[in-house]
């Protein structure tokens, strides 16, 4: 039996990205095995050794800023989560949650600190852009779409390097974080639907962590010819910057 636990499906739930737990949920069944997703706005309600894997998605400034309030009293908790092996993956502005800082032009929040990085927002300036990015972790592309008003510094453990679009910041060619399995990255759309080599990535990453073995194989087809097409047009538009 996998456990997930999405945290702040209400509070964070910006463009779709509840899309992501669906994805894992139908994959892993069609898989033939168990999988539990427990919903909660209220972290302290849920056991998070229980879990196998954490999800976060996209929200907008203040409940961002409303989510880190919840969860910093939980930091220890969610840093041994991940250093014990286990996955998180925050998708969207919810990466900003777990670097070291959070930077205004009037302050700057201590944020969960994860990883290093911190997260300046300029509301004054939005970044969006489709993307197209590589990654050590995955053998095909990664396809999205950014809309963030944040810019990242302090970047190391790069998931991505960008081919197109938008990167940590104006002159970045890196995007998102890895550490373990823990898995960042400022990509909405969402990344697991239109992406499928990522969607068996963290399903069989799942199934190594709870010990879980698929009974099924799964061909994703219909979901690798859209990532087919859209990767296409992408690389068609990158070829002409």
């Amino acid at each position: 039996m996998i456990n997930v636990l999405f945290l702040y499906p209400d509070l964070l739930n910006l463009y779709g990205d509840h899309g992501n737990v669906s994805a894992v949920e139908k994959y892993v069944k069609q898989c033939g095995v168990k999988i539990q997703i427990d919903k909660t706005d209220d972290i302290f309600s849920a056991d998070l050794s229980k879990y196998h894997m954490i999800y976060l998605g996209s929200g907008t400034e203040n409940s961002l800023d409303r989510a880190l309030d919840l969860l910093m009293p939980k930091k220890d908790e969610l840093k041994a989560f991940v250093e014990d092996g286990k996955m998180l993956l925050a998708t969207g502005s919810a990466v900003e949650l777990f670097g070291k800082f959070i930077e205004t032009e009037c302050d700057k929040t201590q944020a969960i600190g994860i990883l290093g990085y911190s997260a300046h927002r300029d509301k004054k300036r939005r970044i969006l852009s489709d993307c197209l990015f590589e990654s050590e972790l995955f053998e095909k592309k990664t396809l999205g779409f950014v809309n963030r008003c944040s810019e990242f510094y302090d970047t190391e453990n790069p998931l991505f390097k960008v081919v197109f679009g938008a990167g940590h910041g104006k002159d970045s060619k890196n995007e998102g974080f890895v550490y373990k399995n823990f898995i960042a990255t400022t990509l909405i759309g969402p990344i697991l639907v239109r992406n499928p080599h990522v969607l068996e990535y963290v399903a069989a990453k799942l199934f190594e962590i709870s010990g879980d073995k698929p009974k099924n194989e799964i061909a994703l087809e219909l979901q690798k010819r859209a990532y087919e097409s859209a990767i296409l047009e992408l690389e068609k538009r990158a070829s002409q910057k």
